[in-house]
């Protein structure tokens, strides 16, 4: 029991973790509750409810006709259109249906398909040296509390926790092998095979790559369910409506027909017994909306990964979307010992606050920490940031480094 307890408290600890954005959640949470909802719905009609009903012979007693019901259930049943007079016989190619028995199955493997990038997220993310997860729940209860003096203790932690894996990041700069610098450059421009703590962008390449796993996920899901119910419209949903517009008899659909054929045969003494019975499957009836439903959720939810995975893009290359983004928080922050003055940044020492101290990697929690709670907790936690660096060593090298500036003019 005690087992069992601690599996339900990992389980629950990981639903609700709160390290990616909205549309994350929209995957991994929505997407894949809906797909589990679907699949008990289906189950309960297949194992609570009769999901197949044969009409048999006259002759045939209760017992053949359970008989009846059930192997048509086991075996796959085929279709012919009612308008159609001749039915296939032995040796004859018949259009059978065999997918309505692993419709449950096949939902919960979608579930767990549009759950694996948020594993993989959340398994390689714990390999950085900091929390994500604590650091933003940290930041959620500093939004809840009313009490001054416990929300800055909050954001000072998070401010520690931050500088402690920023520091852990070294400057390309201090190896001098043409090899580390060209993988710098790559890391920093084109990111993706060059990902590592100390150039600060290893969370950033995690994070783009699961959301390419989100899309790459969505739209797959579309082709897999073509696949599943070997239908040749690849605009499933809307040839669904469109039929429905047109006011064609859903019935004899022939993704999801609800009267079908069964071919058995019955051994009597030395004789055997061919039968062809008419079925009528009312779990077709639920599977047919379960997967309109399906179809379009999919392309909402691809859409919106696409979407969203451009928008992350920007916000991660663009270093002037960076420097503005990192330098509207500063404005804004409201700290008590604060001067009138502290607001000014210079743009010299803003660039090279994110480009030295916070890297990628820093502007994405920040980020990531404003989609969870508040612009404000942000404000306050880059502001917090900022004097650390900027009474730190490394503040102090940087505003007696003569180089040029890493940004082009904001």
């Amino acid at each position: 029991m005690e087992r069992l307890l601690m599996v339900l408290g990992q389980v629950q600890g990981a639903v609700t973790r709160s390290d990616d954005d909205y549309i994350d959640k929209l995957n991994h949470r929505y997407t894949t509750s809906l797909l589990c909802v679907f699949a008990i719905v289906v189950s309960a009609k297949q194992y609570v409810g009769d999901p197949i009903t044969c009409w048999c012979p006259a002759e045939f007693k209760d017992n053949y006709e359970d008989f009846t019901n059930k192997y048509c259930w086991v075996h796959n049943t085929y279709q012919v259109p009612i308008i159609q007079k001749h039915i296939p016989g032995d040796g004859e190619p018949k259009a059978y249906i065999g997918y309505y028995q692993w419709v449950p199955m096949i939902l919960m493997v979608q579930a767990l398909l549009v759950y694996l990038p948020c594993l993989f997220w959340r398994a390689l993310n714990s390999k950085t040296g900091i929390d994500v997860d604590n650091v933003i729940k940290s930041a959620k209860d500093a939004q809840r509390t009313a009490f001054t003096e416990q929300r800055d203790k909050i954001v000072g932690f998070i401010t520690r926790s931050m500088d402690r894996y920023l520091r852990l990041t070294k400057q390309y700069k201090d190896e001098k092998n043409c090899l580390t610098i060209c993988k710098h450059h790559l890391s920093t421009d084109f990111c993706l095979i060059c990902g590592n703590r100390r150039f600060g962008n290893y969370l950033v390449v995690l994070y783009l790559i699961s959301k390419v796993l989100y899309t790459v996920n969505a739209v797959g899901q579309l082709f897999l369910l073509n696949s599943f119910l070997d239908t040749y419209d690849r605009m499933y949903g809307y040839e669904i409506i469109a039929s429905l517009l047109k006011g064609e008899d859903w019935a004899i659909s022939r993704t999801f027909p609800r009267v079908t054929l069964c071919d058995f045969a019955i051994r009597d003494l030395n004789n055997i017994r061919h039968y062809t019975v008419q079925c009528v499957l009312p779990l077709n009836f639920f599977n047919e909306k379960i997967y309109i439903i399906i179809w379009f959720w999919f392309v909402m939810v691809a859409t919106a990964n696409l979407v969203n995975t451009i928008v992350w893009i920007i916000r991660i290359f663009s270093r002037r979307e960076q420097a503005r983004y990192v330098k509207r928080h500063l404005s804004a922050a409201d700290r008590p010992n604060r001067s009138k003055n502290d607001h000014i940044v210079e743009k010299s020492q803003l660039r090279k606050f994110i480009s030295v101290y916070l890297k990628k990697d820093g502007v994405l929690i920040l980020r990531l920490v404003e989609q969870n709670s508040n612009g404000l907790i942000v404000s306050e936690l880059a502001y917090d940031l900022y004097n650390y660096y900027k009474y730190s060593k490394i503040g102090k090298e940087c505003r007696d480094d003569d180089t040029r500036d890493l940004f082009e003019e904001i």
